[in-house]
């Protein structure tokens, strides 16, 4: 019985280091990136995060000191990458402009995100936080399964709860 109960407490414990995610922003090849006009390189920690709703569509601008090829932008939710955007990028233009549809990834969780993104042609990435918000956890993807964890953590809990001698349950 307790050998359940570490193993739930093992999992539980796992599961928050993975959706745990805490850094600093971080630009590099000299480029810029905003999402909604606000500057990424000031979402430097989880307390610095871009707050975003979770229903609400967002514009992401990147600048590299040279040209462009084409772009992409990340999502990484835990251990979870999800491509929200990408597109080429006409001759000589140094900068790009895309719309992401928050929705489409509030689902799998509300909280932290961090955003990646990347050029080609003049090689550039940018990284930091946005902060979802809106939507009540358990009606996420992330939320059911740490409901269903906990549980069967209460569950595992209650029945290794020590007998008294001499009653059977």
């Amino acid at each position: 019985m307790r050998a359940r109960l570490v193993t739930v407490v093992l999992a539980s414990a796992g599961l928050l280091v993975a959706l745990a995610a805490v850094a600093s922003a971080q630009v590099t090849g000299g480029c810029t990136a905003t999402i909604d006009g606000q500057d990424l390189d000031a979402a430097r920690s989880a307390r610095d995060a871009i707050e975003v709703d979770h229903d609400a569509t967002v514009t992401v601008v990147g600048t590299a000191p040279g040209p462009i090829e084409s772009y992409r932008v990340y999502l990484k939710f835990g251990p979870f990458r999800f491509q929200a955007a990408e597109g080429d990028v006409e001759s000589g233009e140094t900068t790009y402009t895309d719309s992401v549809d928050v929705g489409d990834y509030a689902i799998y969780g509300v909280g932290l995100y961090r955003v990646e993104g990347e050029t080609t042609g003049t090689p550039c990435s940018a990284w930091g936080y946005v902060k979802v918000t809106g939507r009540f956890p358990l009606f996420t993807v992330a939320g059911a399964v740490g409901g269903v964890l906990t549980v069967g953590g209460v569950a595992g809990m209650a029945s290794s709860w020590p007998r008294r001698p001499g009653r059977s349950v």
